[in-house]
């Protein structure tokens, strides 16, 4: 029975991912400085690896709330989000579910770099912070690199994405309660590695 479920909620999830995608992908790709009293995260994907599939995104802060949708990303594009500063959880939605945490302040600009990986039906997807120290694993100094990230084209949210996130919100959220506990077991380490910490803005818009 489990099997079966699982099945069905793959199904359903897999409609956006081989479809084309409902957001509405712009020619643009400047992103623009955040304003005084919000935050903004800049979600970006660029990587031929499951060039063929989506990846949905959600703030999943409030576990007593629906997720809140951030958009669908495919290969070349990146979304905006803005917010309110403070503590945030964030949620992308492959064959699997994969998390990361922030704490933002209001004002600035944050990236984030959405990564595919394999997975055994279709690639699975991961969350990191982009920071400025060097030593991180995808920094603000690898200039090349993230000039390549930056430039991808904005992609905005339609009423056809907002229908499709309604239409799948009972699995979206079946999806974040399976996988949350593995974030919950992470390490204090492998949790701060995987989080958007308040001075990791970018300082160079």
């Amino acid at each position: 029975m489990k099997k079966i479920k699982f099945a069905i909620m793959l199904i359903s999830l897999l409609i956006v991912g081989c479809a084309s995608n409902p957001m509405d992908v712009t020619t643009e790709s400047k992103v623009q400085e955040a304003a005084p009293n919000e935050a903004q995260i800049v979600f970006m994907r660029d990587s031929l690896l499951g060039a063929a599939i989506s990846s949905s995104l959600f703030d999943i802060t409030n576990p007593n709330n629906d997720p809140v949708f951030v958009g669908i990303l495919n290969n070349n594009t990146k979304v905006i989000y803005k917010t309110e500063p403070g503590p945030h959880l964030f949620m992308v939605i492959g064959e699997s579910a994969d998390f990361m945490s922030a704490n933002i302040i209001k004002g600035k600009t944050y990236y984030s770099l959405v990564t595919p990986r394999m997975g055994i039906w279709k690639a699975r997807f991961s969350l990191w912070p982009i920071k400025p120290n060097v030593d991180a694993d995808y920094s603000y100094s690898d200039k090349k690199n993230f000039n390549q990230w930056n430039n991808t084209h904005i992609a905005l949210i339609t009423d056809k994405a907002l229908s499709w996130y309604n239409n799948n919100k009972d699995n979206i959220i079946e999806k974040r309660n399976d996988y949350i506990t593995d974030w919950n077991e992470y390490s204090a380490d492998s949790k701060a590695k995987r989080t958007l910490d308040k001075n990791d803005y970018y300082q160079d818009l």
